[in-house]
């Protein structure tokens, strides 16, 4: 491929044009991978072989038109280094070399055999931006990510497919494939064939409360697990080896990291890859995966992994008993998570993940009554608009809560609670927070099922209310 076809693929892509389309004129694993080098260069490699800082070239050109470095730094201001030097070359033209041929350039000016002035002069303008982004190792509009997606569905390779391989392979090798192998990519029936796509932590939906709880029980059962620092599960992979065990980790970002070998009675044979969370010295393990074993549901998979070991808790999942005690049990960095129950398949999503604050309303006290000594019976509003309030819920209130809402009662208005219902006036405004796992309808509207009272609120006000179309539609 000519460089000045890289060039002008990029400078489509810096000018806001579709980068798909712009990536179509690539036709080969090979230039996917010289266009690959030329846009990711590796910052991190700050030398010869890498990027060049933006002051040693201004250094150099300064030296060269006979100016202080400062001066060529003042007139930069905030500007592009890579794009003003690019300016150099407006008066030149295209001598043609391939992609190969200008890296060969680039090394023979970063060794200081060529000038800046006698480098930007061997081309034209557009192919100097690609040029000089390259050497600067500046940002070019398109991540390492997104390129390798537009490549591989350009050459008819599902989204889907992409997705799973970008994160698992290494970019050069993948784009060979995608181009010279494209069939090896999708073979989502036999994911124990290729080990690695099951270290790809499942997608996990968010569950809220107005969604339809009977979902849950035709899901999975209706079954749970209880996960520590908000879900975020690391995979480990677990590998026989000659001289003992090997660990390998991969989180949720995509990062592997090694940790090497370990003796073989720590752990059970492999190969096996746990879904795990480390939480004060322990190991939670909330999946086990066996490749050799691509059938068991979720229960056989956990019920095989039980091994003896203080460090270690396998989580099997507890059947759901009253939703709004399971989620006011939560923590703020804990959330529940509905998995999947049945053969583990990598592509498919996992489950459902309920989180403390999906659940929680903010709502108004609304009327008030005695139901006997130790207890009051309230009802509570959400707003609909500006100030329309609407009744969602009835609930009854004991203890501490009990003697604190009448106090707060007592205190703000002049009602005198008993047996019968007292409205609030309007301009009360007593704020009640709630734990609201399930919200149902009926011929009348919204009704929210199996609530928890959490308590009063009174830094909260009428703009902190739940909305009526938020319980509606599960907005936030």
């Amino acid at each position: 491929m000519k460089f000045s076809t890289a060039a002008g693929i990029y400078e489509n892509i810096r000018l806001g044009g579709n980068k798909r389309d712009a990536l179509r004129q690539i036709k080969s694993g090979e230039d996917a991978c010289l266009v690959y080098q030329l846009f990711f260069n590796d910052k991190s490699k700050m030398d010869e072989l890498g990027p060049m800082s933006g002051k040693r070239i201004a250094a150099m050109f300064a030296k060269e038109v006979g100016v202080f470095v400062d001066v060529v730094l003042d007139l930069l201001g905030e500007d592009s280094l890579a794009m003003t030097l690019a300016q150099e070359s407006s008066k030149s033209t295209s001598q043609g070399r391939t992609i190969e041929q200008m890296l060969g350039v680039i090394e023979t000016f970063k060794s200081g055999s060529m000038t800046v002035l006698e480098t930007t002069h061997r081309m034209n303008e557009i192919e100097g931006r690609l040029f000089w982004t390259h050497i600067l190792g500046e940002r070019v509009n398109i991540t390492p990510h997104a390129y390798m997606m537009n490549i591989g569905m350009n050459e008819k390779i599902p989204k889907d497919v992409m997705k799973r391989h970008v994160v698992l392979k290494e970019p050069l090798a993948l784009l060979h494939t995608i181009y010279n192998d494209p069939k090896s990519l999708d073979l989502p029936s036999r994911w124990y064939e290729e080990t690695n796509i099951a270290l790809t932590p499942r997608r996990y939906l968010p569950f809220h409360p107005h969604d339809d709880t009977q979902s849950l029980e035709d899901f999975n059962g209706g079954f749970y697990q209880r996960l520590y620092q908000k879900g975020s599960t690391k995979m480990l992979y677990i590998l026989p080896e000659p001289s003992g065990t090997r660990l390998v980790w991969r989180d949720r970002g995509g990062r592997l990291t090694t940790t090497g070998v370990v003796p073989d009675e720590w752990l059970p044979k492999g190969p096996i890859i746990l879904e795990t969370i480390s939480h004060e010295g322990v190991l939670h393990v909330y999946d086990a995966i066996y490749p050799r074993y691509p059938h068991l549901s979720l229960t056989e998979r956990l019920g095989k992994a039980e091994w003896d070991s203080g460090d270690i808790v396998i989580h099997m999942p507890t059947e759901i008993d009253k939703m709004s005690e399971l989620v006011s049990s939560l923590s703020e960095e804990e959330v529940i998570r509905f998995p999947d129950m049945d053969a583990f398949d990598p592509f498919e999503k996992g489950g459902y993940i309920l989180m403390k604050s999906h659940a929680k309303k903010a709502l108004r006290l609304s009327e008030v009554r005695k139901l006997h000594d130790d207890a009051l019976q309230i009802r509570l509003c959400c707003i609909d608009g500006v100030d329309d309030f609407i009744n969602v819920v009835e609930a009854e209130v004991t203890g501490d809560l009990k003697i604190a809402s009448q106090g707060t009662v007592s205190r703000l208005t002049d009602i005198r609670i008993d047996e019968n219902w007292a409205c609030l006036p309007d301009e009360s405004m007593i704020v009640i927070e709630v734990l609201a796992p399930i919200i149902e309808f009926n011929e009348n509207g919204v009704i929210l099922e199996d609530v928890h009272v959490l308590g009063l609120r009174d830094d909260l006000g009428i703009s902190d209310i739940t909305q009526y179309v938020d319980l509606l539609h599960g907005g936030e």
